[in-house]
Order: C-alpha cells, then structure tokens, then sequence
C-alpha cells in the first residue's frame, strides 16, 4: 500500500515525452494555498472557509459521479478500474482509502489534492475559532497545526497504511504552513515599513514559466521542491501588489475546472496522437493539443457550471 501521487510518478502524452511536474507546481500550490487561506481569512472571516468549500465541493462532486456512472457503463474508460459505491461515498466525503491496486486516490485521481486541501482548511478552521481570544492567535495556530502534523508522522510510524495518517503527514502540509507564515509576515510592521516596490509582472510569470519548464524536464525532483518553495516564498514576500493581465486573471478563474478536467482531456489525447504520430513529436503533439482541448473544455465547464453553481450557492449559504 502506498499514497501514489510521489515525484516519481511520470505523465506522458502521446508516448513521446514523459514530464515529471509535481515537485515545483505543487510546493508552490499549497504554499499559495496556505498564503491566501490566511489572507482571506484575516480579510473576511465569517465566511471565508464556506465560500472556499462551495468552490471546490460542487464541480469535483459532479465530475466524480459523472465518471463512477461513466465507469459502471463503461468498465475499461478509465485503465480497466472499477469503483464500488463505497468508493464513491467516500470520495464525495473526502475520505481517504485505498483503492484496488493499492493507492490512496478518489475516484477522480486529481481529487487527491482537494482531500489534503479540505483537511488543511477543517484543521485549521477549528483552531483559529479555538484560539479566537488569543492575541497570538495567528501564530498559535501555525504551531499546533505544526504538531499535529508531526503527531501525524509519529503515528505514521507505528499505524501504517492507515489512510487518514498518511495523508495528514504528507510533506505538502509543511508547504501549507510556510504560506501561512508568509501571510502573517506581510501583516507585521516591519514588513510594512521595507516593503519593496512593484515589480513588472511579466517577468514574474516568465520567471515561473521558466522555473516550471526546468522542474519539469530538467531538474531532479528534490531540487524541484526546493526551487519550488523559494519561488513561492519570494513571489510571495517580495511582490506585494502585482497587477496581472486579464487573460492572467481569467486563465486564474479557470483553474479549477482546467486542474480537475485536465486528466479527461488527456486519457482522451493519448489514445488519439499514438496511433497518429510516433516517438518525441507524438509527446509534443499531444501536450499542445491536450492543453488546448483542456482550456476550451474548462473554459465551457467554468461559464455553464461552476460559476453558475457556486453564484447560486454563495446566495443561499453566505447572507
């Protein structure tokens, strides 16, 4: 039994070329993550966690039913799996356990990272109410999620293969907490007094474009972590007020769908360009034509489906 979701594990398209892409864009996403969960609560507490759950719950929901239904009809669409209902609650509940072959994934894989995501925001929701009369509240906060963690790991020792365990002490909890520390950093007078000034944003998405490329292809993947975490934390704590372009920000509306539609697009792309093109050229083919498919597709699936059902949703739940 193992959590497969590890820098090792390898994503290729069309046959041709294998890209290795978890250890940058992850420490740098839950980094974020960890960052603006703490801003956005310091901004808006009272419903800043409500409105996080109704922009993840609603379309992962969807998109996993869709594919256990797709899957009951359909039993070699997904690389031969077959889930049970079981599988399904516990997906839709975000309750991690192992599936037939032995890896911890719901049944839409990606869905991994909401899992880790939604117990994050859980834990670190009850302590910050715990703790809501304390002046140290935000730094507080950080150390007992940071011994929890550790209590995670200790356990992970002694209990293993216990699924609940394995994902609380996973590495990118650390990741989580860094972006949270950084957040209450930038909230402190010091901070204020030596902000430094704006920075042309074109050369930070380049900056992250290229990193990215390197993390991917080039280099090996604890490296990856590494340059992963100082671009966040630099990105993070030197770049206080950027302003992005408006494809940035409405590729950034998009991302949600794009993450979790991606893999669809993909299983469909692979099949299509191996029996098209051969060697290096298929894997360039492919992921051109895999990104491009995924944009419209999550293009589609944020204006007629997320969008409208987290609107809906944030009226009835956030007055």
């Amino acid at each position: 039994m193992y959590f497969d979701i590890s820098l090792s594990s390898a994503s290729s398209v069309g046959g041709g070329v294998k890209s290795n892409y978890s250890g940058f864009s992850l420490v740098v996403f839950f980094i974020f993550t960890g960052y603006f969960l703490m801003e956005g609560t310091r901004k808006s507490e009272k419903f800043y966690f409500r409105k996080k759950v109704i922009r993840l719950v609603p379309l992962y929901w969807l998109l996993t039913i869709a594919l256990f239904l797709i899957s009951l009809v359909m039993p070699g669409i997904n690389g031969g799996k077959s889930y049970s209902w079981s599988n399904l609650i516990y997906s839709l509940l975000f309750i991690p356990y192992y599936s037939a072959d032995g890896k911890l994934f719901p049944i839409l894989s990606v869905g991994w990272t909401l899992i880790l995501e939604m117990y994050e925001y859980i834990v670190f929701w009850v302590l910050y109410k715990v703790l809501k009369k304390n002046k140290q509240r935000e730094l507080l906060t950080v150390v007992l999620f940071a011994g929890l963690v550790l209590l995670g790991n200790v356990l992970n020792l002694y209990c293993t293969d216990v699924p609940i365990l394995v994902i609380w002490s996973y590495k990118y909890q650390w990741a989580f907490l860094i972006g949270v520390l950084i957040s209450i950093y930038k909230n402190t007078e010091k901070y204020k007094k030596t902000m430094p000034a704006d920075i042309n944003s074109n050369v930070v998405l380049i900056a992250y474009a290229v990193l990215f490329a390197l993390c991917t292809y080039t280099v090996g993947d604890s490296f990856a972590l590494v340059l992963g975490t100082i671009a966040a934390g630099i990105g993070l704590i030197v770049f206080p007020t950027l302003n992005f372009p408006k494809w940035i920000v409405g590729f950034g509306n998009l991302s949600f769908s794009f993450y979790l539609i991606h893999k669809f697009v993909i299983a469909v792309v692979s099949k299509i360009v191996k029996h098209m093109v051969h060697g290096a050229l298929a894997g360039v083919i492919g992921m051109l034509l895999a990104f491009v498919l995924t944009l419209i597709a999550s293009t589609i699936s944020y204006r007629l489906i997320e969008k409208k059902m987290t609107d809906k949703l944030k009226k009835v739940m956030c007055k």
